[in-house]
């Protein structure tokens, strides 16, 4: 009798066992789970928690897209000219902008010593800036005559690149005068504190854990959709903030993760910021110089470049001919 009261206990032990583990098992696969240690791993400075619940990437380039390059595109009274130029200029700089936010979200879930962190970000910008270079100004080959068509190529890519070059300057000119915008705050900080910038915005957003209030679950399909609420001190009022979840793997057991932000340009007009205005100020400013009459001016700039290139290398060419006949 007793050995039967044994193995019952023992029974309901492993089904109670079974039971929780299977338990702990689900409540891992939902997105509430998800949200939680997404938030855990940020408060605790634990980069690889919260990357592991939190695609860094996706939200950055969901965010640039809304918020920098669809309001760009949508800037009115651009000539095609400025058009083909401008938003060629801000689409060719939109690797280091996306890798800038991306680096400097990851410095807010991570603990160094901000002079380490700043040497960091100087390196990652001299060799975007290095890449950069080596891609736009093509070296010949060693032993190869360049041909006609070639020198032609070449100086017009680098005509290019130069009008492209100075309307970043003059976009981030702009941006520098109005220091107080979104857009300028984020993108133009002193190098070594852009996590800073991120950082103030989120507080006087009310994105932080003491203004959080409540949030809620929405299905769409294999998605959720969670929005959460904060008490934003820059309205005196809540604000949401939607965020998408993804399912990593299919199955019971799939775990979720924060996938991107939704319409978070909702957000941020309830907050009184009108980034689509800013951005396209930004644009128009940077682009006011570029009309026809200067491209004519690059052309024959152009022109004269290829000339002297033509002539330089006639001037080769006869002294290899006068070379073979000795």
């Amino acid at each position: 009798m007793l050995k039967q009261a044994q193995l019952i206990g023992t029974t309901c032990l492993l089904l109670v066992c079974t039971t929780a583990g299977a338990v702990y098992l689900w409540w891992q696969s939902t997105p509430q789970y998800a949200l939680i240690e997404a938030r855990r791993g940020y408060l605790d400075k634990d980069k690889h928690k919260f990357n592991r619940f939190v695609d860094v990437a996706s939200l950055t380039t969901a965010f640039t897209e809304e918020i920098i390059f669809e309001p760009a595109e949508r800037t009115p009274n651009l000539t095609k000219l400025q058009r083909v130029v401008g938003l060629a200029a801000i689409h060719g700089s939109r690797t280091k902008i996306d890798n800038s936010l991306i680096f400097q979200i990851q410095r807010l879930v991570r603990t160094e010593s901000p002079k380490s962190e700043h040497c960091r970000e100087d390196n990652n910008e001299d060799k975007a800036k290095i890449a950069s270079d080596t891609t736009d100004d093509a070296t010949p080959s060693v032993g190869k005559k360049p041909k006609f068509s070639s020198i032609i190529r070449q100086q017009w890519k680098k005509e290019k690149e130069r009008l492209k070059k100075a309307t970043i300057d003059r976009m981030r000119e702009f941006a520098l005068s109005r220091p107080d915008t979104l857009i300028s705050r984020i993108f133009c900080a002193p190098v070594g504190h852009r996590a800073t910038a991120v950082k103030e915005i989120l507080a006087e957003c009310g994105f932080l854990s003491k203004n959080f209030r409540s949030y809620a679950l929405e299905k769409k399909g294999s998605k959720f959709i969670a929005t959460l609420t904060f008490l934003s001190p820059r309205i005196n009022n809540l604000v949401t903030v939607k965020l998408e979840l993804e399912r990593l793997r299919e199955g019971p057991f799939g775990r979720y993760r924060i996938a991107r932000l939704v319409n978070f340009k909702q957000t941020l007009n309830h907050l009184k910021y009108d980034t689509d205005k800013q951005m396209q100020d930004l644009v128009t400013y940077g682009l006011q110089d570029l009309n026809g009459q200067t491209l004519a001016s690059k052309a024959k700039e152009v022109i004269r470049n290829i000339g002297s290139s033509a002539a330089r290398l006639e001037k080769e060419r006869q002294e290899m001919e006068f070379s073979d006949s000795d």
